[in-house]
């Protein structure tokens, strides 16, 4: 799909949707590009330092990692990330690839709410990841 994209946004440089594809879809493209179905390419884009980037990743691995300690492990890392976009695209990932629960996000997303509660970065989050926590917490008993 991404390549067919491209191709259709080579052709379509004046089309006034260019400038907004260069600028913010490019690198993910790119990224799904190189990657396409292999998990481990994307696992290793997440320590990319382009937010773009590990969102992409996020994403592909919540499509490509269902059930891979790995995985897991780290998209729990960046549930911290001082992006917003970056910490949903994580959580949305571990949502759908922790089938069995995942006790260390769960501890993780709990350490933020610790020390973020009250902040405006932590309001924005907990709204998705509370609900992410109970589901997590009931996959795991």
């Amino acid at each position: 799909e991404m390549q067919a994209l491209d191709q259709w946004m080579q052709r379509n440089t004046e089309d006034a949707y260019y400038e907004n594809f260069r600028t913010s879809v490019a690198k993910p493209s790119e990224v799904a590009n190189e990657c396409d179905v292999d998990l481990a390419c994307y696992l290793g884009k997440m320590n990319d330092a382009d937010k773009d980037v590990v969102r992409k990743a996020a994403f592909m691995i919540g499509r490509l990692g269902q059930g891979n300690a790995d995985a897991i492990a780290r998209l729990t890392e960046k549930l911290g990330h001082m992006d917003i976009e970056v910490r949903l695209a994580a959580l949305n990932a571990l949502d759908r690839i922790a089938t069995s629960g995942a006790p260390e996000a769960v501890a993780k997303i709990e350490e933020l709410r610790t020390i973020e509660e009250g902040r405006a970065i932590w309001s924005q989050f907990s709204r998705e990841a509370l609900p992410v926590v109970a589901r997590l917490i009931a996959r795991a008993s």
